[in-house]
């Protein structure tokens, strides 16, 4: 099961994309027994007959009586089954909505009914606010707290992680425990139940964008920048390539690299993101984390200025981009790895030690698509640069050079 995949969708064909196009493809070829299910919001089709797609309407308005009554609301009453059917009117039968307005309506009755009343005479008003601003109000600071430290993170949390992460001086554990659990009980954070690791708790994507959507990126940057503090810097090493392998890095550690860059990018330091992403590439390849690695580097390379980046020599520039180009050309990404190594030698200095690298990578795109006469020419550029001027450089073309003198059937000079 897979849920939520809207990131591997492409909307404007319908069809999945990256990798995971590659497991539908291959289950429905290769497992006829197995059954993969995915949820996604955008429409998709498969031309296959095994693929089935299921779209998902409304709640109806037996079944949000059915939920209302399974979260304490009698329902005997007309006036209640009036309600119940406002709710489903203003929600379109949403059922995170409709199980807020649920957890709401059974505790505090008068007010919920005026919010649904509310939102129907005011059905321009987005959906959130409607829902969310009324009881956001109510919010002790505690519960405020809970709720903007869970909208910034980027996986669910044990209680002891919220703990960890929200908890002053002044604050007590028992005390964020009761917040943490009428929050949970008001449907404005979700609890996964997991025998082995503890429960952990999230916020759905809904209320994660309305918390947000409160504060100012400097406001957000300073809840950042606390998790990134308590969390992220005690389990997060920024790696030696040179002396840490694949075998001593755990899978979790290498999310965790992205987690924390991405963390970096919405606090505004796009600086320490890429230098944060740049110091694990390489093992995040190794490992088999291209996507990540693709879906976190666009982001950094959109976030900046490629031609400041390079002329003010940020931290980890060039190791991304001799990453990114990798990456893309060796899952099929073609028109972004060229699109990447145009605007890179458009930005390069003729005659110096980068250039020799986009040398190198233009080489080993070349070579990849089996352009082998491109790759060699590229690479005898870098190669007779480098040895007319003498320069000290670790950017070398010599490898890819010999891989395409291989492959093109060139095998003796390729030995040599």
């Amino acid at each position: 099961v897979l849920d939520n995949v809207d990131r591997y969708v492409y909307v404007e064909n319908e069809s999945f994309i990256l990798g995971l196009q590659h497991i539908v493809t291959g289950v429905l070829a290769r497992s006829p027994n197995t059954k993969l299910i995915l949820t996604c919001r955008p429409a998709v089709y498969v031309d296959h007959p095994k693929f089935l797609e299921l779209p998902l309407t409304g709640l109806t308005h037996a079944e949000a009586m059915s939920l209302f009554q399974q979260k304490g609301v009698d329902t005997g009453s007309h006036e209640n089954r009036e309600l119940v059917r406002k709710a489903v009117r203003l929600t379109e039968g949403h059922p995170l909505w409709l199980t807020l307005l649920a957890a709401q309506f059974s505790v505090r009755r008068k007010d919920t009914a005026a919010m649904i009343q509310r939102g129907i005479e005011k059905i321009h008003l987005p959906i959130a606010s409607t829902l969310l601003e009324p009881i956001w109000k109510d919010l002790r600071l505690i519960d405020v707290d809970i709720l903007r430290t869970l909208a910034e993170t980027a996986r669910p949390h044990t209680f002891d992680d919220v703990v960890s992460l929200v908890k002053t001086r002044k604050t007590r554990r028992g005390h964020l425990s009761n917040a943490l659990q009428k929050l949970v009980t008001f449907n404005l954070v979700a609890k996964h139940c997991d025998p082995y690791s503890g429960d952990k708790y999230e916020l759905h994507p809904l209320v994660r964008v309305f918390v947000r959507n409160r504060y100012s990126p400097k406001q957000r940057a300073s809840v950042i920048s606390r998790i990134i503090d308590k969390y992220y810097n005690l389990r997060v090493a920024v790696f030696d390539k040179e002396q840490v392998s694949v075998v001593e890095i755990r899978t979790d550690t290498v999310s965790m690299l992205f987690e924390k860059a991405e963390l970096m990018l919405n606090a505004g330091d796009v600086r320490e993101a890429l230098k944060t992403i740049a110091s694990g590439d390489s093992l995040a390849r190794q490992m088999g984390r291209a996507e990540d690695l693709i879906r976190v580097g666009e982001l950094i390379l959109s976030n900046i200025d490629l031609q400041v980046a390079i002329n003010e020599q940020y931290e980890g520039i060039h190791s991304l981009i001799n990453a990114f180009v990798h990456v893309t050309v060796e899952i099929g990404q073609r028109e972004r790895t060229k699109k990447l190594l145009e605007a890179y030698e458009s930005l390069v200095p003729a005659g110096s030690s980068l250039f020799v690298n986009l040398c190198n990578l233009r080489c080993y795109y070349h070579w990849y698509i089996d352009q082998f006469a491109l790759a060699l020419m590229w690479a005898e550029r870098g190669m007779a640069l480098k040895n007319k001027s003498g320069m000290d450089t670790d950017y070398d073309c010599e490898h890819n050079y010999n891989l395409a003198l291989r492959d093109s059937g060139r095998y003796s000079e390729a030995c040599d």
